[in-house]
């Protein structure tokens, strides 16, 4: 669940996005507890349904979960960095990244085939926010590890017919 701090920020963002202009027509959020604590003043907002979307759950990372980076790193050195360097490399008992991707690109998918010239406002956490921009401005998710998102920020993507751009990140 989100902390108070991050509640806080949840509604904050409410209000940079309605200073940015932003109307979306639609929200998307993952089921993660967290993520629709995040979009609920949204949807409040903007008196807007929220679709729960499997794709946008955040990667599975089996007997990873909850471990920290500096754990891994101390305790798992070679798995992690084989994981960090490489898209088919699964936590034990978890997903791959290329498994993220393709979840990700599904629900990219539906959003160019149903929600053309649509403002969509999609909540998620983590990696796959990381992994999401990797497939909507066509790079490899190793390159995933480029993007940072800062907590209670949002980025800004144009979809056009063949491409994406990247207008806002840390909004």
């Amino acid at each position: 669940p989100l902390t108070e701090h991050g509640r806080r920020q949840a509604y904050e963002l409410v209000h940079r996005l309605q200073q940015g202009g932003w109307r979306p027509k639609v929200l998307f959020s993952s089921p993660a507890l967290r993520d629709v604590q995040t979009i609920e003043p949204l949807a409040m907002h903007y008196q807007l349904p929220v679709y729960f979307e499997s794709p946008l759950w955040e990667q599975h990372y089996g007997d990873w979960e909850g471990k920290s980076v500096s754990l891994l790193r101390q305790e798992q050195p070679t798995e992690f960095s084989a994981w960090l360097a490489g898209t088919l490399v699964a936590p034990p008992n978890g997903e791959t990244l290329a498994m993220v991707r393709g979840r990700v690109q599904d629900f990219i998918g539906k959003i160019r085939r149903d929600y053309v010239g649509e403002t969509v406002l999609a909540v998620a956490h983590g990696s796959l926010l990381n992994n999401l921009l990797c497939v909507l401005l066509n790079t490899p998710s190793s390159a995933m590890w480029t993007y940072s998102f800062g907590t209670g920020c949002y980025a800004e993507v144009l979809l056009f017919p063949d491409h994406a751009v990247l207008h806002r990140l840390n909004t």
